[in-house]
C-alpha cells in the first residue's frame, strides 16, 4: 500500500472515530509537491452542549523538510573539492553540512566513510534523505542526498545540482544506498 493511501486509509478511520465522538467534520490535505512529506490537518469540532466550533490547523515538519529546505538552499553552489560549505562543497562536504545544519547531525567527512558508517539499505526501500553512493571502479567516489521521484541533490563538478540519479551518467555507478537517520520523525 503506498504512503498516501495509508494516510488516507488512517484519515477515514480517525474521522469514523471522530464521528462518533461528536466530532463534526475533519479533513486531511495531502501536499504533492516535493518539499512537504507531511499532512495538514483542519478539523472542526462542535461541542454538542454548546454552539461553539473550533478550528484547528496543524502541520507537522518532518527532519526531511527540514533537510530538503537546507539542501535546496545550497543549489547552484560551486564545487570545489575537499570543501565543506556553505559557499562551497565537494560531494560529501555537501551531505556532511546538509545533516548538519539541518537535523544537527554529524556525518563522516568523505563519501566513502559515509557508506561504511550507516545502514544500507535496498533501492526499493530507498525513502527521501538517504544517501545514494556511486562507485566508477576504485570505490565509493561519489554521494548525493535522495529527495523523492528518482531525484537526488548533490555537488557535482558544475556544482551543487538537483537532477535524477538514473540518468545515464550516474545509473551505471550506483553503488548502494544508506540510511542515516528516519526523516519522517517530527522536526525539534
Amino acid at each position: 500500500m503506498s504512503k498516501k493511501a495509508s494516510q488516507l486509509l488512517i484519515g477515514v478511520l480517525t474521522f469514523v472515530l471522530m464521528l462518533t465522538a461528536g466530532v463534526a467534520s475533519s479533513q486531511t490535505v495531502f501536499a504533492d509537491d516535493d518539499t512537504a512529506d507531511a499532512a495538514t490537518t483542519t478539523t472542526t469540532t462542535t461541542d454538542n452542549s454548546a454552539s461553539d466550533t473550533t478550528t484547528t490547523t496543524t502541520k507537522k515538519t518532518t527532519k526531511y523538510d527540514k533537510l530538503y529546505k537546507v539542501a535546496k538552499q545550497q543549489l547552484g553552489k560551486r564545487y570545489s573539492y575537499g570543501s565543506t560549505g556553505p559557499s562551497s562543497f565537494d560531494c560529501s562536504g555537501l551531505t556532511k553540512y546538509v545533516y548538519k545544519k539541518a537535523v544537527k547531525k554529524t556525518l563522516p567527512r568523505t563519501a566513502a566513510a559515509q557508506y561504511a558508517k550507516y545502514k544500507h539499505v535496498s533501492g526499493a526501500n530507498l525513502k527521501k534523505g538517504d544517501l545514494i553512493f556511486f562507485n566508477y571502479g576504485s570505490g565509493i567516489a561519489h554521494v548525493g542526498i535522495y529527495v523523492g521521484n528518482g531525484q537526488m541533490i548533490d555537488a557535482q563538478n558544475n556544482g551543487v545540482k538537483k537532477e535524477s540519479f538514473h540518468a545515464s551518467w550516474w545509473h551505471p555507478y550506483v553503488s548502494g544506498y544508506a540510511r542515516v537517520s528516519n526523516m519522517q520523525k517530527a522536526a525539534k
